[in-house]
């Protein structure tokens, strides 16, 4: 009996120390995000997910309204809301003609690939991720998508998600299954003692 206690001890203790090590960031993409505003009735929106301890970005992003269809997509960085960016951190490679849909985009942010030469111009692979990560917790990344010609074009910059009704870490599970446990080891031995 100790030895199946201990070793469902031993597997809470090994979940705990695997903490979860997700991010979501959210943005919605309007025209009036764009620096100049403009008066695109087109909007969209957009998930990223970076998980790895930062090493990979997931972009899904939803749009619709276009009037024209979508030429490009772009991710820039670092800049303050309201203020225009103009280095391309990474191309988000759309699909050419449609005018409403969605498409995910996956990153590998530790390969130089993944990175515009202009974010990376002078700086080791690591700055650049750094950089990029940075730029996310701080609100300084911006998504982009325009129509052939930039006629319309809708922006918007990415923002963490706090979590508000977050799952409680395995550490906190352990913890409190380790706590039940002496405080009713505890309990029994001071039953004996007593008696």
């Amino acid at each position: 009996m100790r030895k199946t206690g201990l070793a469902v001890f031993a597997a809470l203790i090994g979940i705990a120390s695997h903490p979860a090590d997700a991010q979501l960031y959210q943005a919605q993409l309007l025209g009036s995000n764009v620096v100049p505003a403009n008066s695109t009735t087109a909007s969209g929106f957009v998930n990223v997910l970076v998980t790895g301890n930062g090493q990979f970005a997931q972009f899904d992003i939803s749009y619709a309204g276009f009037s024209s269809n979508l030429r490009s997509g772009i991710v820039t960085c670092c800049a303050l809301p309201g203020v225009q960016s103009t280095t391309t951190v990474f191309s988000l490679e759309v699909v050419n003609g449609l005018t409403s849909g969605s498409f995910t985009r996956s990153f590998d942010l530790s390969l130089s690939s993944t990175y515009g030469t202009r974010f990376t111009a002078g700086h080791p692979l690591n700055t650049a991720q750094a950089r990029f990560l940075d730029g996310l917790n701080s609100g300084q990344v911006f998504v982009t998508l325009n129509t052939l010609g930039s006629v319309e074009v809708i922006r918007g910059n990415l923002n963490a998600v706090p979590e508000l009704n977050a799952v409680p870490e395995p550490a906190s599970w352990a913890m409190l299954i380790a706590g039940f446990g002496l405080v009713g080891a505890a309990l029994r031995r001071r039953r004996v003692a007593i008696a």
